[in-house]
């Protein structure tokens, strides 16, 4: 068939006018020429424009602003990725501001003090400092360590070396005096101020020769402290044991053990236990790709929710203890009512691993950490994604908080540590 002679050839150069051009021709004609295009049928030349529009300053990032609002979520994401490169301009970032002010969510500073990879952290409840630990997956000669940071500067204030093996989780105790931290075989706590340690929970076959009252001591068994957590008053520690059906719960006031939860899953590895603000409901993510939900005054396992495919790997219960947020190994977010055990809806993160999951302190977003390296935020209610943060070159293990919702600081594989400067909304 013969070549069209009123169609322009790839490559022309093309007036803005009535005739749809390549995408790789150029068009003449200025901004509006830009606007005309923007007004394409065609999704690519459409995209091609809005990249043309930087070249025309003021008005072409103004165009740029009100594609924010196209019903073309290609269109949207776009525009979100050309602003987001100059969002240190006022116009810019008031539009960013008002449409999303998760696009202005930025790492503040990047922390590598930690030889292995960063496998936990938690933020004080003053906001003022944060504690790291890490360590692979085998006892060490010196102890694994973790470190007191000053949150504003990020510099180092105190080392709290004694665990025999890499340090697995970090809990504040609610004064903020104190931390409690814990590897396969005891859990520890530690005097901030004075770096002074006292073992609250540890197997008998670890135990040092001196009996000592304050600690809850256990009598020799296969396995090790799975996972642990701490009720928000400080009163309660829970505690799963590896390769048994048990979960201890524990009173830190008395250092007595006040009941053991039989677990229906033998043998299965816990990744993440946690407790309701009520001190009610604790709530045992496992391998049995389950989510075992307990009540904590009875001990009676209230039920099981069975939506994922594979284990759950995070688990996060919202401020006002009426959500619940999981995580897995392939992928997957889920959001559940907890009271009712109800499945809200459905997350694919698309990263591989969700590693970590987290709730902002309003109870309006969910961050999630994954395997991939990358940081995601969702709206916690709707589930529609809100940004996404690269910075990590390998999966974040853990995130944390600040409890004014100002700050997160992400622990990574790569053996650093990132803190980010949160947007309000």
């Amino acid at each position: 068939m013969p070549e069209n002679q009123n169609q322009p050839r790839e490559y022309d150069a093309v007036l803005g006018g009535q005739v749809t051009p390549p995408v790789a021709g150029v068009v003449l004609g200025g901004i509006d020429a830009v606007k005309q295009r923007l007004a394409s049928v065609s999704l690519e030349q459409r995209i091609a424009a809005l990249a043309d529009a930087l070249k025309y300053g003021e008005a072409g990032l103004e165009l740029i602003i009100q594609t924010l609002t196209d019903v073309s979520p290609e269109i949207q994401l776009t525009a979100e990725n050309l602003l987001f490169q100059h969002r240190i301009e006022p116009r810019v970032k008031q539009a960013l501001q008002k449409y999303n002010p998760w696009l202005l969510f930025e790492c503040l500073q990047t922390i590598s003090g930690h030889t292995d990879r960063v496998n936990t952290v938690a933020i004080s409840p003053d906001g003022q400092t944060f504690v790291s630990g890490g360590g692979l997956e085998f006892v060490s000669e010196n102890g694994e360590v973790a470190k007191l940071w000053d949150l504003k500067t990020g510099h180092l204030l105190k080392t709290l070396v004694g665990h025999l093996s890499y340090i697995q989780s970090i809990v504040f105790n609610p004064d903020g005096q104190s931390v409690f931290t814990s590897c396969c075989e005891t859990i520890k706590l530690w005097n901030l101020q004075t770096g002074v340690q006292e073992d609250i929970l540890t197997f008998a076959t670890y135990a040092n020769e001196v009996e000592s009252p304050a600690r809850i001591r256990l009598f020799p068994m296969s396995g090790g402290i799975d996972s642990f957590a701490i009720s928000p008053d400080g009163h309660l520690l829970v505690c799963r044991i590896t390769y048994q059906r048990m979960i201890l719960v524990c009173d830190l006031q008395t250092r007595q053990q006040l009941r053991t939860l039989q677990r229906p899953h033998h043998g299965h590895h816990s990744h993440c236990l946690a407790i309701t603000p009520n001190k009610q409901i604790l709530v045992d993510a496992n391998d049995s790709n389950g989510i075992d939900i307990w009540n904590l005054e009875t001990g009676e396992l209230m039920r099981t929710l069975k939506a994922h495919s594979q284990p759950v790997l995070s688990i996060a219960i919202s401020p006002d203890g009426e959500t619940l947020v999981s995580g897995d190994n392939n992928n997957i977010i889920k959001v559940w009512s907890l009271p009712t055990g109800e499945e809200k809806f459905t997350i694919n993160a698309q990263s591989g691993s969700i590693l970590c999951v987290a709730i902002s302190p309003d109870g309006q977003n969910l961050i999630g950490s994954c395997g991939d390296g990358t940081i995601k935020v969702w709206d916690l209610h709707t589930g529609r994604g809100k940004a996404i943060f690269n910075g990590h070159t390998d999966g974040v293990r853990s995130l944390a908080i600040s409890a004014d919702g100002q700050t997160l600081i992400s622990g990574s594989l790569d053996g650093t540590i990132k803190i980010w400067g949160l947007p309000s909304g």
